[in-house]
């Protein structure tokens, strides 16, 4: 201990330049564990809900519908099959532009977005992206 603070001591700006090299070397690898942990992460949720969204025709019926949810669910790889109606999606719309009164249409009394403007859709989640072929073979092959 003795040698190494005569050897400080002696040297100032050689100590100073060991302790500044290992801090900055220390921070790179902080900054790199943290970018592979946060992408390690967003990784594992896009793959452990792999999600497919259906935009229907207008005109459809709720038989139709209920139907199509029907089959899909019967599907093997499908976890959950929900109707999103027209109403639905404004409300998802609001909720995600926030308070903007331009985009909301609370600036004049017409609106920029109503729900006649916004399709009706299916949002599909699968168990495995594996079954996104099947699923969209049975999304191609309905009239809605």
């Amino acid at each position: 201990m003795n040698t190494a603070l005569k050897n400080i001591r002696r040297t100032p700006f050689q100590a100073l330049a060991a302790v500044f090299v290992v801090s900055i070397t220390l921070f790179v690898v902080g900054i790199f564990s943290l970018v592979t942990l946060a992408s390690s992460t967003i990784l594992l949720n896009f793959e452990t809900k792999p999600q497919i969204i259906a935009y229907l025709k207008d005109g459809h019926t709720t038989d139709q519908v209920a139907g199509l949810i029907s089959n899909l669910t019967s599907t093997q790889g499908v976890k959950n099959a929900v109707y999103i109606s027209k109403q639905d999606a404004l409300e998802i719309y609001k909720k995600s532009v926030g308070n903007d009164p331009i985009l909301l249409g609370t600036v004049t009394d017409w609106g920029i977005v109503t729900a006649d403007i916004l399709p009706a859709s299916v949002e599909i989640t699968a168990s495995d992206p594996k079954s996104f072929s099947t699923i969209a073979s049975i999304l191609e092959k309905t009239e809605i």
